[in-house]
Formats: structure tokens, sequence, C-alpha cells
């Protein structure tokens, strides 16, 4: 039932409005996953925990961007002099993005349409429109599994590439890539030894919690969880999202 009243009064495809939280005025279009709860701020979304981690004028990397929705956060806290580099690669998502871009006026934002890997090329990917946030790459995690999904080729980078290439210096990353973190780290060694960004990943599975173990003890970062607490372990327990800092 409430399932049904949600899609009455937020369908799929209506612009509407954000009623609590950081993008409180903001507005959006309506898909799945991004309805009452996006409007409303849900918790669930961690939010207030991003917002704390983009200070106005960063350069922030939104990988596994979606539909844009945590882009919008991302480029208000940034600011003006701060700037959004949004990686999606499923095409039929760009539509979206751009137009929930468009829909606030955004200008600091840029969507490169790749999935961020271990290097730069291309890579197949599951995917269902049905099931369009969870999307991932075919080898990534394979425990996870995407009910009635295709295989498609997508193009990659390697985050060391891109950066280099663009010539930037990213202060903040939010990593949402779905088992797949480990594959970012895998082309990332230079951002994250010598450019020491500040991480807030969604973790999906227990290959991408390994990666992610080890990859904040190789790159010496500390680890806490939404709620501020030190984690010790990422691989001990349960604990996602993570926040990751340079110590």
């Amino acid at each position: 039932m409430k399932h049904k009243i949600s899609r009455i009064l937020y369908p799929y495809g209506a612009a509407r409005s954000v009623w609590r939280g950081p993008l409180r005025g903001y507005q959006f279009h309506v898909a799945p996953g991004f309805g009452l709860t996006y409007a409303f701020a849900s918790s669930a979304l961690h939010l207030d925990v991003l917002a704390k981690l983009v200070d106005p004028g960063m350069t922030v990397l939104d990988i596994g961007a979606n539909r844009g929705l945590i882009s919008l956060l991302l480029s208000h806290c940034a600011g003006g002099q701060g700037k959004v580099i949004a990686f999606e690669p499923i095409t039929e998502l760009h539509a979206d993005f751009t137009a929930n871009m468009e829909l606030n006026r955004v200008s600091n934002v840029k969507l490169v349409e790749a999935a961020v890997s271990q290097e730069t090329g291309e890579t197949l990917m599951e995917y269902s429109p049905e099931k369009s946030t969870q999307g991932k790459i075919q080898i990534a995690e394979p425990e996870l599994t995407v009910a009635h999904s295709d295989s498609i080729k997508v193009r990659t980078v390697a985050l060391d590439d891109y950066v280099g290439a663009e010539q930037i210096r990213p202060d903040m990353i939010k990593i949402d890539v779905e088992g797949a973190a480990g594959f970012v780290f895998a082309g990332a060694g230079k951002v994250l030894s010598q450019m020491r960004p500040k991480l807030f990943v969604e973790l999906h599975g227990p290959e991408e919690q390994a990666a992610m173990d080890a990859a904040v003890r190789q790159y010496g970062y500390q680890v806490v969880d939404a709620d501020g607490n030190r984690v010790e372990s990422v691989v001990q327990g349960w604990h996602s999202p993570i926040v990751c800092l340079p110590e």
C-alpha cells in the first residue's frame, strides 16, 4: 500500500521538490530509488554525512553518479567556486542526469560517460532498467547479481589517467559502484598516495570490503562509520558507508 501511494504522489518522471535536509528547495525527477526517500532526505541516503565532507571551492568526484541526485548535493556544497566531476557509464541514465542539473540551473557539474576502473578502455556491465541503481561491472563482486539484466559494453577510465589528463586535484571522492571499489583503487594509486582526497564509500559485499581494507592500510587512511565512530578494520563486522580521512 505504501508503495502504491508513493507512486501516485511521486510518479516516475515527475518533477518534485525536496522538502527536508541539505537540499531543501531543490527539485528532482522521480526515478527508481529516488522518490519520497529523496524528497524527505531519508537518513538511509546519508546526505548529512556527505555534506560535512565538502567545503566551498572543493573539486569533488562522484563515481557511480546514476541520475545525478548525489551530484546535486555535492554541487550545492562545493558552491560556485567548486566543481563536481560525475562518472556514469550507462547511456540511458545520462538524459535524466542532465535534466536534473538543468532543473536546478546547476553549472558546476561535468558528466563523464564512463565507469571508473583499474585501466582505461572498455568492460562489460550487468544492467537492468528495472534495477537502474544496481548496475555493476560484470566481474566485480560475483555474489551480486542483477535480476533480468543484460550485458552491455561500456567505456572505462582509470582515475590516475583521467586526473593527469585533466590536470585536476580532487579533494573528496564519493564512490558507490556496486562492488567495484577495488577496481577504482587499482587505477588510482597516484591520486590516493599523492593527492590524499577524503573518501566516502558505499560497500556492497565481501570482495569490495576486502579491497577497501587493503587500500586504507596501504595509503594510510583513518576510517570512520556514518556516525563518526572509528573503524579499526573494514573486514571486521559490516560498516557501510564508510568515510576515509588521510592520516
